[in-house]
C-alpha cells in the first residue's frame, strides 16, 4: 500500500517536472490531458485506499499487528516466506487461516484479544460470536501453553507441513473459519 501511494506521487512528480520545462503541454481544459489526469486518479486512488487505512488508530494498530505477524510467520517458517516471495496462490487462503489462529490464541490467553477479533470483525462482523468460532476457541482454550503444539497446528494450517492425523480436528476448523472469512 505505501508503495503505491509513494510510486504514483512518484509519477505525478515527474509529470509536474515535465509540465514545469514546458507549461505549454497542458491543455487548459482538463479532460484534454489524458495522461495527467491518469495520473492524478491513479495518485488519488492510491492515497484514498491509504489514507481510508491509516486515518482511524485502531486500523493503523491492526494493520500494524497483522504486519508483524505476517513478518514474523515469514521468519520463523521458511517455506511459507517462500510462498510468500513467490506470491503463491494459496496463501489467500493461509493468511486468513493464520488470522484466525493468531485470534484464537489471543483470546484463549486474554492478551490483545480485542483487538485480534476486531480485526476479524472487520472483514467479517459475525464471525466471532458464530457456533464454529467458539468450537475452535474450546479447543484452543487449553494448547496456548504448548508452544510446539501451536506451532506444529501453525506449520499445518499454513499448508506447509505434512498433513498429520495429530490435532487434524483443531487445524480444520482454522482451515475452515479462514475460508469463511476469506470469502467476505
Amino acid at each position: 500500500m505505501a508503495g503505491n501511494i509513494r510510486s504514483s506521487f512518484d509519477g505525478y512528480r515527474q509529470l509536474m517536472r515535465k509540465y514545469q520545462e514546458n507549461i505549454e503541454l497542458v491543455d487548459p481544459q482538463l479532460k484534454n490531458n489524458a495522461l495527467l489526469v491518469q495520473v492524478m486518479t491513479t495518485f488519488e486512488d492510491a492515497w484514498s485506499l491509504g489514507q481510508n487505512q491509516i486515518s482511524s488508530p485502531e486500523r493503523l494498530q491492526q494493520l500494524d499487528m497483522f504486519s508483524r505477524l505476517l513478518e514474523k510467520t515469514c521468519t520463523e517458517v521458511t517455506p511459507f516466506n517462500e510462498l510468500v516471495e513467490c506470491r503463491d496462490a494459496s496463501i489467500f487462503m493461509s493468511i486468513p487461516a493464520l488470522l484466525i489462529l493468531e485470534t484464537l490464541l489471543n483470546d484463549s490467553q486474554k492478551k490483545a484479544s480485542t483487538a485480534w477479533t476486531d480485526l476479524c470483525k472487520r472483514f467479517k462482523a459475525d464471525m466471532v460470536g458464530s457456533d464454529e468460532f467458539k468450537q475452535a476457541f474450546q479447543a484452543f482454550s487449553h494448547l496456548h501453553e504448548m508452544k510446539s503444539l501451536v506451532n506444529k497446528i501453525k506449520l499445518q494450517v499454513l499448508e506447509v507441513a505434512p498433513q498429520s492425523s495429530e490435532f487434524q480436528s483443531e487445524t480444520n476448523q482454522v482451515k475452515y473459519l479462514g475460508m469463511d472469512l476469506q470469502r467476505s
